[in-house]
């Protein structure tokens, strides 16, 4: 405590999805919209469930920061060009989704992040 005591700590939220979206765009230029705004919709239920805000509270031990997503978009450009058996039969979504995130998350977190990545997106 008297380390932590040491720190002056501020709470700052989530940036507005329209926020996030242009900092999508202007991480990969050329990527459809429609395609952006799933990404940010997958990542506002990961971050409500995290919170414990929505039906789905404490389902997720793990959150999408804005950084995540946007490594999360980059990953996903960089494996779309590989053949889906390197990828163990899985999209470019889901193996970039993987290399993001999901692998630091409990068993149950990457099944309920993979589901709505299922649902929101289809891949």
């Amino acid at each position: 405590m008297a380390f932590m005591d040491r720190f002056f700590v501020v709470h700052v939220g989530y940036p507005p999805a329209e926020i996030e979206l242009d900092i999508l765009r202007h991480a990969i230029p050329g990527v459809p919209d429609e395609i952006l705004d799933k990404m940010i919709q997958v990542a506002n239920h990961v971050r409500d469930a995290f919170m414990g805000t929505n039906q789905e509270a404490n389902a997720c031990d793990i959150t999408f920061s804005t950084r995540t997503l946007v490594r999360w978009l980059r990953y996903s450009a960089y494996y779309r060009s590989m053949d889906a058996s390197a990828m163990g039969g899985k999209s470019a979504f889901a193996y970039a989704l993987d290399r993001a995130l999901t692998n630091r998350a409990s068993e149950e977190a990457k099944a309920f992040i993979n589901g709505l990545v299922e649902r929101i997106i289809g891949a």
